[in-house]
């Protein structure tokens, strides 16, 4: 081998060494990578579950689940419940004995008879049909009555009727943020109405309870007074006087 041919190899072998060093140092430095395109330099990654189905990131707020109530709704719910109340008024009536009972049945169908009639009217002036019947929830208390013990029956209507007022009152709460002008003021003059029947129908429930730390069917029995003890004779404390000797 001449000495033109070991030139030409030895400077290919000290080009080859220099450029792997060259290599070398450039990734210990951070160089000849490639950044990751996916995300931008400085922000962060979405979470899929703030996304909606077009991909764009919504606002960590829980959406709301309480749909506002409608005319229509309205309608149906008071006029179920309305026939209701003057079903199970009129029944009550004919089967219980106890006057309190009675009388609040009475004063319950009078002015659920009148609410009924109001809100009909309002009904049809506003296009919206009213039930015939009792629906769902309220058809099935009805029912619960009817095949009440009539011994129990008139504590049972006395429980239901506060549950039912109850819910009324919630719902004419409601009523009152309607769209419908007639069926929102027929909302805020009755509920007045409502709140007065369940305070009184709370104080007769109150009234019914037995006094607390009494036996159940427990009467108040009449006490004898205890007998004195007999007298017991006193004790002879007269000396003992001795007898003479004849």
């Amino acid at each position: 081998m001449t000495s033109r041919t070991l030139a030409i190899l030895a400077a290919a072998t000290l080009g080859i060494t220099g450029l792997a060093s060259a290599q070398m140092m450039g990734q210990d430095h951070g160089m000849g990578t490639t950044p990751d395109k996916s995300v931008p330099t400085g922000a962060s990654q979405t979470d899929p579950s703030q996304t909606n189905t077009n991909g764009t990131q919504t606002a960590d707020t829980p959406a709301s689940t309480d749909a506002k109530l409608t005319d229509k709704d309205f309608v149906q719910k008071a006029g179920s419940a309305g026939l209701y109340e003057v079903a199970a008024a009129r029944l009550v009536q004919d089967k219980v004995s106890d006057p309190q009972i009675k009388q609040l049945a009475k004063t319950m169908e009078s002015d659920h008879k009148q609410t009924n009639a109001e809100l009909a009217k309002i009904a049809k002036q506003s296009n919206i049909e009213v039930p015939s019947s009792p629906q769902g929830a309220d058809r099935q208390m009805l029912v619960q009555l009817r095949q009440s013990d009539d011994q129990q029956l008139g504590q049972q209507y006395l429980q239901q009727q506060i549950q039912a007022h109850q819910q009324a009152i919630d719902l004419f709460k409601q009523g009152q943020t309607l769209q419908d002008p007639a069926l929102k003021g027929f909302a805020e003059r009755t509920l007045p109405k409502l709140q007065e029947h369940l305070q009184h129908l709370q104080q007769m429930s109150s009234a019914a309870q037995p006094a607390a730390g009494a036996l159940p069917g427990a009467t108040d029995m009449p006490t004898t007074p205890d007998k004195p003890a007999p007298d017991k004779p006193a004790p002879d404390n007269t000396p003992n006087t001795p007898t003479p000797n004849p």
